[in-house]
């Protein structure tokens, strides 16, 4: 294949219903294909910790961000490159920086590098999207995975997000990964930026 194109329904589509792993996507707005330059940026703030219940988890929204991740990366062409970031207060980048997909061993570091950080503290992602917005590459994807309970609040700040990329020379096309989403308000964040952008948003919630 030529090219980097990761269109979340097409690849939703195509998953085996046994991939999904006692989950459900629900493709809500389906954008354009993605460009071959693609950001994957994974929420870690203290409301994607894991939830126990005597002594066992019963839901970890984390560990489920970090599968849907490893997911996005796995729907590269041979002409694709990607950059894994994570985001809570501040922003933190995969120590790899870009590399082009597929690379199964690159890959695997990322997702332990997820794994390493773990969830906690606030949750920045107007900050976030600033720094990568920023970023000179051209044209460029950018996939968010998060539970869409920023600081902001979810309106304000996919306005905010909407924003910084109209100031781009050329705006990235910015799809939503939202996990286990609360409510239709959290649902908003991701409807806004996508459909802003040419995205798509997908919620996964659990079956």
């Amino acid at each position: 294949m030529s090219g980097y194109r990761l269109a979340l329904l097409s690849a939703f589509l195509a998953l085996p219903l046994a991939a999904l792993a006692g989950t459900r996507r629900e493709v809500v707005i389906h954008g354009q294909p993605f460009p071959d330059q693609i950001v994957i940026l994974v929420d870690r703030s203290a409301s994607m910790s894991a939830d126990w219940d005597g002594g066992k988890i019963v839901r970890d929204n984390y560990a489920r961000a970090i599968r849907e991740a490893r997911w996005v990366a796995e729907q590269a062409s041979d002409a694709g490159r990607v950059r894994f970031y994570a985001f809570n207060d501040t922003l933190a980048e995969d120590p790899q920086g870009w590399y082009a997909l597929p690379d199964a061993d690159k890959l695997k570091e990322s997702i332990a590098w997820l794994r390493l950080i773990q969830p906690c503290e606030n949750t920045n992602l107007a900050g976030a999207m600033e720094h990568i917005l920023a970023l000179p590459e051209t044209p460029l994807g950018v996939v968010i995975i998060t539970d869409e309970q920023p600081d902001s609040g979810p309106e304000s700040t996919a306005t905010d997000i909407l924003a910084l990329n109209k100031k781009r020379k050329e705006p990235a096309t910015i799809g939503v990964i939202g996990i286990s989403p609360r409510g239709p308000e959290q649902d908003r964040f991701g409807v806004i930026v996508a459909s802003g952008t040419g995205g798509a948003y997908v919620r996964v919630r659990e079956r």
